[in-house]
C-alpha cells in the first residue's frame, strides 16, 4: 500500500478513501468503468490516472496525469493534459469533488537527513523540495517548482568534487553548455535554468513524470514490435537532432537516460542527461559512457590509442537499445538469464547509482562478447521469421563492428522498419508533443 487519496464531496462532506498500490492505477472520470466515477457532464469519460512507480533511490513517486478535454486544478493550478507529481497534502480538484492526497507509509530517514517530506529551500525563483526523482554518482535529482511560470521541474542537484573542484565545474559548466546548445527540440529533456553555488550546482529541467525506459521495460516485459519501433524512432529523431544540427555526440546513451511521460502504453519519450556529451569536432580516445551500451571502438584500447568517431558510438548504443526493447536481453549476453529479475536487473544492464550493487564480471563478460563480435541477437526466436527481417536489419547494421560501415542516424530513420510505419510514427509523434 503505497498512498491513499482521501476523496470529499464539498457539498455533502462525505468522505471516501481510494487507496493507489503498486502497479494499479486508479482512474477517475464520468465512466462506471473507472476507479471512481463522477457522473457530471463537465468530467470526461476518463478525466484522469493516478500511478506511481518507485525509482532507482527506492522513494515511490506518485503522478497525476490530466487526460480530459478540460482539465482539472491541482493546489488552485490548472492541469491540462499534462502530468504533475503529487506530494503528501496535495490537493486537486474535479468538477464539485475535491481530492486529497496522503501517504499511509511515510518514508524513512534517509542517509542525507531528510524524510522525503514537504521542507523547502528556495533558489532565484524556483523551490526545491525533499522529494527525490532520480540518482547518480555525485547528484540528486529532487522535484522542484517555477515560480514564475508556475509549472513543476526537475532539479538535478550536483556535488563539486571535493579534491578536484575546478574539474566538477569544468564538467557542470559543459554540461550545461551543451544542453543550451541542443535547444528545444520535443525528443530532448529541457534545460530550464542552472546555478552553481559553493560546491554545489542546481540544474533545473524539463519534468517527465513517467520514470525512465528502462524501469518501463522491467515492468511491462520484451515490447510489441509496434511499440519498440515507437521507442526507437523517437530516440533516433532525438540523435539526429544532436548529430546533424548541434553536432553533439550524447556518449551515454541507454535506456535510463531515456525519460517518459505518462504511464499507458506508446507514451512520450525524451533523451536526457548530458553530463558526458561532447562536440564531434575531434576524435575521442576516453572511456566514457556506460560499458554494457558502449562500441567496440570504445572498449578497445587500440582503437582509444588511435582515437574514434563519437556519433557511430551513440548508433551502437541505439542498436543495443532496440534489441534490448524487443527481446527484454542484452544482444550480446551469451548466457541470457531465463528469470525476469535477472534479465531486468540494472546490475546487468546499466550502470547503477549504487555501485553496491554493480556486478562487474557480468559487465566484462558482455563487453568480452562485444570485442570478440559474438552477437547473440539471431540466436532469439523473435528475429527468426520473416516479419522480423526488417528490424533484424536495423539492429545488425547499427550494431556494426566496424564504426566506418555502422549506419549513421539517417540511415537507422530511412531503414525499411522505420519507413513501414513512418505516416503513423509521424502522427503519433505530432500528437504526442504538440
Amino acid at each position: 500500500m503505497l498512498a491513499d487519496p482521501m476523496l470529499m464531496n464539498r457539498d455533502t462532506l462525505h468522505l471516501i478513501a481510494l487507496v493507489l498500490s503498486a502497479g494499479k492505477p486508479l482512474t477517475i472520470g464520468r465512466s462506471p468503468l473507472g476507479s471512481y466515477t463522477i457522473p457530471l457532464p463537465s468530467v470526461s469519460k476518463l478525466h484522469c490516472r493516478l500511478y506511481s512507480f518507485v525509482v532507482d533511490t527506492g522513494d515511490t513517486v506518485v503522478v497525476l496525469e490530466d487526460l480530459s478535454s478540460n482539465g482539472l486544478v491541482c493546489n488552485n493550478r490548472r492541469v491540462l493534459r499534462s502530468s504533475v507529481i503529487l506530494r503528501d497534502c496535495d490537493v486537486f480538484e474535479i468538477g464539485d469533488q475535491c481530492f486529497h492526497f496522503t501517504r499511509t507509509a511515510q518514508p524513512h530517514n534517509r542517509p542525507d537527513g531528510t524524510d522525503g517530506g514537504r521542507d523547502e529551500r528556495t533558489l532565484a525563483n524556483y523551490s526545491i523540495s525533499n522529494s527525490r526523482l532520480g540518482s547518480g554518482g555525485f547528484s540528486v535529482v529532487r522535484l522542484g517548482f517555477d515560480f514564475v511560470n508556475g509549472r513543476q521541474t526537475a532539479c538535478k542537484a550536483i556535488k563539486l568534487d571535493a579534491q578536484d573542484q575546478s574539474r566538477g565545474f569544468r564538467q557542470i559548466k559543459t554540461e550545461i553548455e551543451m544542453l543550451k546548445r541542443v535547444g528545444e527540440h520535443p525528443g530532448i529533456n529541457q534545460i530550464y535554468d542552472a546555478f552553481v553555488i559553493g560546491k554545489e550546482a542546481f540544474i533545473f529541467l524539463q519534468l517527465m513524470a513517467g520514470g525512465d525506459l528502462f524501469e518501463y521495460l522491467a515492468r511491462r516485459g520484451p515490447l510489441q514490435a509496434s511499440e519498440a519501433k515507437w521507442f526507437v524512432f523517437q530516440i533516433g529523431l532525438a540523435l539526429a537532432h544532436l548529430h546533424l544540427k548541434c553536432n553533439i555526440a550524447h556518449r551515454d546513451l541507454k535506456l535510463e537516460n531515456v525519460l517518459l511521460d505518462g504511464y499507458g502504453v506508446y507514451p512520450r519519450a525524451q533523451v536526457a542527461d548530458f553530463g558526458q556529451a561532447m562536440i564531434t569536432n575531434r576524435r575521442s580516445s576516453s572511456l566514457r559512457g556506460t560499458m554494457l551500451y558502449m562500441a567496440p571502438e570504445a572498449l578497445s584500447g587500440r582503437t582509444r590509442q588511435l582515437g574514434f568517431d563519437l556519433k557511430p558510438v551513440d548508433c551502437w548504443s541505439l542498436g543495443i537499445m532496440a534489441s534490448m526493447l524487443l527481446v527484454g536481453s542484452h544482444p550480446f549476453n551469451r548466457w541470457p538469464s531465463k528469470h525476469p529479475t535477472q534479465v531486468f536487473s540494472k546490475s546487468v544492464y546499466g550502470e547503477s547509482a549504487r555501485p553496491d550493487l554493480m556486478d562487474r564480471f557480468k559487465e566484462t563478460r558482455v563487453a568480452e562478447a562485444v570485442l570478440e563480435g559474438q552477437n547473440a541477437m539471431l540466436s532469439y526466436e523473435i528475429f527468426a521469421g520473416p516479419r522480423e527481417e526488417d528490424a533484424r536489419e536495423l539492429i545488425l547494421n547499427l550494431l556494426a563492428a566496424e564504426p566506418t560501415v555502422r549506419w549513421t542516424i539517417e540511415a537507422a530513420l530511412e531503414s525499411r522498419w522505420i519507413a513501414a510505419s513512418r505516416r503513423q510514427l509521424t502522427e503519433l509523434y505530432a500528437a504526442k508533443t504538440r
